[in-house]
């Protein structure tokens, strides 16, 4: 086994010195990973360090991963990370909490109850999605103050992210109960890394709306963000939604369409939005569909002209909305007074 310099330059074997390590309270962590290149394996039953409430007992296992043990978890609130396709994006420190934890909170049994086949994990599971959430919130928080200790997840990413499980999260906290995040899989922020945009900021905006008044409206409020846009689409929204975008965003700014992120046709096309819609107006859009969008360049941050406000308003009433409609409509989305605009659908309708 490989040999390192530790305490007075005695030489120690490797596992030695992180024996040593942890005693001293050095290293702190629920897994510390393999060690060297006999594929040792450390293993911790509960986190250490000077602060910890107790220690934990070391184990080591060659050959391979082996089995991951439970932990004798604080009471609290785990919001924990599941795989977005990809069953091998679990962390070791989410399947040791899953089998630890006195039950799991499930947007959807069946769907979890495969995850927790596959990982050989029997903690008891109980429903908890849209629907039920805010009646079974009482009792949650009360196992929670008697000293539970409770995991929450979602049928994919991180719970509270367009999932149930924000409102129980919020509640945990108003009463001061110990909220533990268990970090995993998110398709949007995979989407952003990936898309070859600017990522130094981003603003994620949530699902496309479903509608196009609606869309036109939320389109509108962050045309002029310079921040990278991140969406969720439905895929038989993709097309209407990418539509309205080229309205409202115009065709030039660039966009990446991730579709399938982690899974076997894992896709992410790159282009400007106008080249993406034909992409997808050519072949049905299949799967799950991330969209991500360029910021607001400056260029196209200036004064907006009477003729793009007349097209817009041509397009509303097109789509059959009453002159005022039309007006109140386009005054939303393109963040410019309602009397101007009002005033340009006067001279549209006398045409």
């Amino acid at each position: 086994m490989s040999s390192l310099s530790y305490a007075g330059n005695k030489k120690m074997s490797l596992s030695a010195q992180i024996q040593g390590h942890l005693l001293a309270g050095r290293w702190s962590s629920h897994y510390l990973g393999m060690l060297s290149r006999n594929a040792y394996m450390l293993k911790l039953i509960s986190v250490n360090g000077s602060d910890a409430p107790r220690r934990g007992n070391l184990c080591l296992q060659k050959s391979g991963l082996g089995t991951l043990d439970t932990a004798v978890l604080d009471p609290g609130l785990y919001v924990v990370g599941t795989p977005i396709g990809n069953l091998e994006d679990i962390s070791f420190r989410a399947i040791r909490t899953l089998k630890s934890v006195d039950r799991i909170l499930c947007e959807d049994t069946r769907h979890t109850r495969q995850l927790l086949n596959h990982f050989d994990i029997h903690a008891r599971t109980e429903s908890f999605h849209k629907h039920n959430e805010f009646q079974k919130q009482g009792k949650v928080i009360d196992a929670l103050r008697q000293g539970q200790a409770v995991a929450l997840v979602s049928d994919a990413g991180m719970p509270g992210i367009n999932d149930p499980g924000s409102g129980i999260i919020a509640e945990a906290a108003r009463h001061g109960i110990n909220i533990v995040p268990v970090p995993g899989p998110s398709a949007f922020l995979s989407a952003v890394c990936c898309s070859g945009l600017l990522s130094e900021t981003f603003t994620y905006c949530g699902f496309v709306a479903s509608k196009s008044s609606q869309r036109t409206k939320q389109f509108g409020h962050y045309k002029k963000h310079p921040s990278t846009l991140v969406f969720y689409v439905s895929p038989h929204g993709l097309v209407e939604g990418l539509r309205d975008m080229v309205e409202v965003f115009g065709g030039t700014r660039r966009c990446c369409v991730a579709r399938e992120i982690t899974k076997v046709h894992e896709e992410f096309i790159r282009s400007t939005l106008s080249e993406a819609l034909e992409e997808f107006e050519a072949r049905q859009p299949r799967g799950e569909f991330t969209l991500v969008v360029e910021g607001c360049q400056q260029e196209e941050a200036q004064e907006i002209t009477d003729e793009a406000i007349l097209s817009a308003l041509e397009l509303e009433t097109a789509r059959g909305a009453t002159h005022s409609a039309a007006a109140k409509l386009v005054s939303q989305s393109l963040e410019i007074p309602r009397k101007r605009v009002y005033e340009l659908s006067l001279q549209l309708k006398n045409r």
